[in-house]
């Protein structure tokens, strides 16, 4: 595999919500939900707009905040997973 990183097979239990209905569900502004958890506001947005992704430490105080609700695995690799659900 010789620098190839191939990510393992998903399961239903990886998938909990997207950020985005994460925030819509509970009514939580972008301002406010990029302080709780230590990420620039404008970061947060390019993330929710779909122009990036963030890493595992970012990944994680994000599912941290959200109290699980958005795996680590969501924020990290987003597109992998609605592919999935799809």
């Amino acid at each position: 595999m010789d620098g190839v990183y191939t990510l393992p097979p998903l399961s239903p239990v990886f998938y909990n919500m997207t950020l985005t209905e994460y925030l819509k569900k509970y009514r939580i502004d972008r301002c406010e939900f990029a302080e709780m958890c230590g990420v620039h506001r404008t970061a947060l947005s390019s993330y929710l707009g779909g122009k990036m992704s963030f890493g595992k430490k970012r990944a994680l105080m994000i599912s941290t905040a959200t109290k699980g609700r958005v795996s680590i695995q969501e924020v990290m690799f987003p597109k992998d997973i609605q592919e999935y659900k799809e």
